[in-house]
């Protein structure tokens, strides 16, 4: 046993992360972590997915599910970081920004006949199609 808790190659892989046949189809697969049901099962993910239709395999899941939950729990507190102040309360006041005021609209002389309106086009999107 590893002081990690789980057995090692030798050359100090642990063994969670060695290929392995699969204890039920004895197909070859390698986990990609440690903490995976797969590698606390020994079992491919087919096998595991048809765990609910086999005594054999629910067994092997609820036994990965037992030691990924123990090895959860025997693991350090992390430590969380001091919450960060809000930007507001930290950073300088800003001046308001200047107000600019428009000038109000003129309305164009009344001699001038109002302008005919522009033609549109008669056809749409839908006519292209």
């Amino acid at each position: 046993m590893s002081e990690a808790g789980g057995p090692t190659a030798r050359d100090g892989t642990p063994a969670g992360l060695l290929p392995f046949d699969c204890l039920w189809c004895g197909q070859a697969w390698r986990p990609r972590d440690a903490n995976d049901l797969e590698a606390l099962a020994r079992l491919c993910p087919d096998c595991l997915g048809r765990a609910g239709s086999n005594e054999f395999l629910r067994f092997r899941l609820r036994a990965a599910l037992d030691a990924r939950a123990a090895a959860v729990a025997a693991a350090p507190p992390v430590a969380l970081a001091p919450p960060i102040e809000p930007a507001m309360a930290s950073a300088p006041a800003v001046a308001a920004a200047p107000v600019v005021a428009f000038a109000p609209h003129v309305e164009p002389a009344a001699s001038a006949p109002p302008a005919a309106p522009a033609e549109r086009a008669t056809f749409t999107h839908e006519d292209e199609l």
